[in-house]
């Protein structure tokens, strides 16, 4: 049992006090980084620590807090980090396509007027699948699809190399 005098520290403040002031600054830049990714979407690393200044770069380690919780989303974009508001749907960025719709794109380039059956055949896919991936890329303008007498035809669109909407 400790007889001696207490020190200053433990006699001015309540058990506890430190650790709830820590806590509460967590919650207040935690709603700050939030707001910011919230009204500004797709926000990179670099803005965000610039505009929290010197003390919000200390705490950037709440970034992966945040994300591991799933109340942010973060998408690598060429050497930068952009990060959304959690709830946000992210779709693939213009100019990308995926593996799939590179497929069909070939198959389309290599014989123009196939149905998206025949392609599915070619590709050993469903066809649901070649429906699915031909409805994005006409929204993309990549593909154009025909209607025929005897169906669906794909075509190169207005943007064959997969660059999407300007």
């Amino acid at each position: 049992m400790r007889t001696g005098k207490k020190s200053v520290n433990e006699s001015q403040r309540p058990p506890g006090a430190g650790d709830e002031a820590l806590r509460m600054k967590s919650r207040e830049f935690r709603g700050l980084l939030r707001g910011i990714i919230a009204a500004d979407p797709g926000v990179t690393r670099e803005d965000l620590l610039a505009r929290l200044g010197p003390e919000g770069a200390a705490d950037a380690g709440l970034l992966q807090a945040l994300e591991g919780e799933g109340a942010i989303r973060s998408r690598e974009q060429g050497a930068s980090k952009r990060y959304y508001p959690g709830r946000m749907k992210l779709v693939a960025p213009p100019g990308s396509l995926t593996g799939l719709q590179m497929l069909i794109l070939k198959a389309v380039q290599s014989s123009e007027g196939q149905s998206p059956g025949r392609i599915a055949k070619y590709l050993e896919i469903p066809k649901s699948a070649v429906d699915r991936q031909m409805g994005r890329l006409v929204t993309l303008k990549v593909l154009r699809a025909e209607r025929h007498l005897w169906g669906t035809r794909l075509f190169l669109g207005e943007d064959p190399g997969g660059l999407g909407p300007k």
